[in-house]
């Protein structure tokens, strides 16, 4: 009879194919110092996260990475990185967020073409099934990048403090308490 508790061997087998599942990001493709991968969140609880490898280079080592959580703000989840490095990674991050957010939006959408039948041709029923699941969310979007243009010359209180403005409508980011993104757009 087997415990509860995965062994080093399953764990090891688990992290391996956690690694096969994410983008290997190269330091000439990122202009960082080390390897970073990005993966999807699958069924996890929490956002979006990046691992790092904490050795410079090319080099991919699992046992010797930190994972650093990519929002409401960048911040080391696990594992320990210089304080340059931190900054480099922190700063990709926040460049970067759009584009790994669009990584685990893309899975969304492939998990949902899954659905669809492999012994014949989705059906127009099939299709009007999927973009009806879609539509509610698409829409939402829509309205909050219109809000995002509307609004993008003052403060939307994603937490930058980078304008005037943001230091008076959200002082030492206080809307951070109401969780991570634009709380102002997302208010409306």
């Amino acid at each position: 009879m087997k415990s509860g508790k995965r062994t080093s061997e399953e764990a090891g087998a688990a992290e391996a194919d956690e690694l096969f599942e994410m983008a290997n990001l190269y330091p000439r493709t990122t202009g960082l110092p080390m390897t970073v991968w990005v993966s999807l969140r699958g069924n996890a609880r929490h956002d979006v996260r990046i691992k790092v490898n904490m050795t410079h280079g090319n080099q991919m080592t699992v046992e010797n990475t930190a994972v650093v959580a990519v929002r409401p703000s960048p911040r080391v989840i696990a594992g320990r990185l210089s304080p340059d490095d931190e900054r480099a990674i922190f700063n990709w991050g926040t460049l970067n967020v759009t584009a790994i957010m669009t990584l685990e939006q893309v899975s969304r959408v492939g998990e949902a073409l899954a659905g669809l039948p492999e012994s014949r041709t989705p059906t127009k029923a099939d299709w009007a099934q999927l973009s009806a699941a879609w539509q509610a969310r698409l829409n939402e979007r829509i309205a909050m990048l219109e809000r995002l243009r509307d609004r993008l010359s003052s403060c939307i209180g994603c937490g930058c403090l980078s304008m005037q403005r943001c230091r008076i409508s959200n002082p030492s980011d206080e809307l951070a308490a109401e969780g991570s993104g634009p709380r102002y757009l997302m208010r409306d």
